[in-house]
């Protein structure tokens, strides 16, 4: 062949749903080895990292929860508002897929209100680290409000004024179960 291409893998009807399977069943293994690989690179590196990343969540009442460059901001946000006397925290999401639902659950449980920042959308739907927050927390016994806040589409930027606005309405209940931050209408 001249130009060999590929243009996605295909399992035919006969193996399709095997194939399915055995990658849900090694999905289900991974979490481990990312744990045991950071706990590598920690070493070489001195720089440690981890599947979630609370930040002063162990006494916060109302948690924002963020992937991506966004958790970096959220610290400090998180920061001025403790510095006025607000029991608020952040988590950083460093692994969407496997999704660590037990990380999220624990993290989460008995806080009074969360919010779920996703910088993308889907027509008719949330953004996709939303349904799986609340997804982990069906189970918890004293679940916490949780609403989606979509931010930045487009590549559009997120400053603190805009993060502190969310804390605000998370702080004050009238947050929508579905939110856009920066939208203009």
């Amino acid at each position: 062949m001249r130009n060999p291409a590929s243009y996605g893998p295909f399992d035919s009807p006969e193996f399709y749903f095997e194939h399915k399977y055995q990658q849900v069943e090694a999905m289900g293994r991974v979490l481990p080895v990312i744990r045991d690989v950071a706990k590598e690179f920690a070493k070489i590196s001195g720089r440690s990292y981890n599947i979630i990343e609370p930040y002063h969540c162990d006494d916060a009442d109302f948690v924002v929860m963020a992937a991506g460059s966004t958790a970096a901001t959220l610290r400090a946000v998180v920061d001025e508002l403790r510095g006025e006397g607000k029991k608020v925290g952040s988590i950083k999401l460093r692994v969407f897929r496997p999704f660590p639902q037990a990380e999220v659950m624990k993290a989460l449980e008995g806080k009074k209100a969360v919010a779920v920042m996703d910088r993308a959308i889907s027509f008719g739907a949330t953004g996709p680290i939303f349904p799986e927050v609340r997804s982990a927390l069906f189970d918890v016994s004293k679940k916490p409000k949780t609403v989606n806040y979509v931010y930045g589409l487009g590549g559009r930027d997120v400053g603190m004024d805009e993060l502190r606005a969310v804390f605000t309405e998370l702080m004050s209940g009238k947050s929508k179960n579905m939110n856009f931050l920066g939208v203009r209408i």
